[in-house]
């Protein structure tokens, strides 16, 4: 898979592994915790991730992290204020936590994630060399959508409407939006709208109105 070429704390390459936290360290993260630690050595994948052979004696992968640790402290003064600059605007995935909770398995890696998922957009857009970040609701009202090429609603199916029109406003003056299902299907409180979609040529189904509900007797003397 593209991303775990390019990022992978779970192979047994030392120079894969140790070039794995550069690039998670170029793009941001604060802490790192070295969890293959408490993996016990009786573990089905211990022989793959594990930074300790099963008698607790280090492997190659142990120093490489811990060289690549001590280089990440060295620079922590000069980096710490720092902010990330792409050398083009970046592709933004939107991301929201309502619909993240609301996922019939919520996420939690790139591994048995469906096919439209976060991780495996990112994992598709960073294989073809897109620079990518992420973008919520909230940061889209902060006016965040001037600083990207593009937005990919990924079953985004809960966006404020404040976000939609500025989303709208947007892809009107030139920005670009790719989705999937029902973009912006409801609001951040679960209000059915519709304004969203009408971007995509896309019209949902009017709701037939029943002014009152007739009941129908039956054999079973059921009302």
């Amino acid at each position: 898979m593209p991303l775990q070429r390019e990022t992978n704390t779970h192979t047994p390459d030392v120079a894969l592994a140790a070039r794995t936290y550069w690039t998670i360290f170029g793009k941001g993260v604060k802490g790192i915790s070295l969890f293959q630690f408490h993996e016990g050595g009786a573990h089905d994948s211990y022989p793959k991730w594990g930074l300790t052979n099963t008698d607790m004696s280090p492997r190659d992968k142990l120093g490489a992290y811990s060289d690549q640790m001590h280089e990440i402290h060295r620079l922590e003064n000069i980096v710490a204020t720092s902010a990330r600059k792409h050398a083009v605007k970046p592709v933004a995935i939107f991301y929201n936590h309502i619909d993240m909770t609301l996922s019939k398995a919520p996420l939690a890696s790139s591994w048995g994630e469906g096919i439209d998922s976060p991780y495996h957009i990112y994992e598709l857009l960073r294989g073809r060399g897109y620079p990518v970040t992420f973008i919520s609701d909230r940061q889209i009202n902060d006016g965040l959508l001037s600083g990207v090429s593009a937005v990919v609603l990924a079953d985004a199916q809960h966006i404020s409407a404040a976000a939609c029109n500025k989303l709208i406003a947007w892809v009107e003056a030139g920005g670009v939006a790719i989705a999937d299902t029902w973009p912006g299907a409801h609001t951040e409180l679960g209000h059915r709208q519709d304004d969203l979609i009408k971007l995509f040529g896309v019209s949902s189904r009017a709701i037939k109105k029943v002014d009152e509900i007739k009941l129908e007797e039956s054999p079973q003397c059921y009302g």
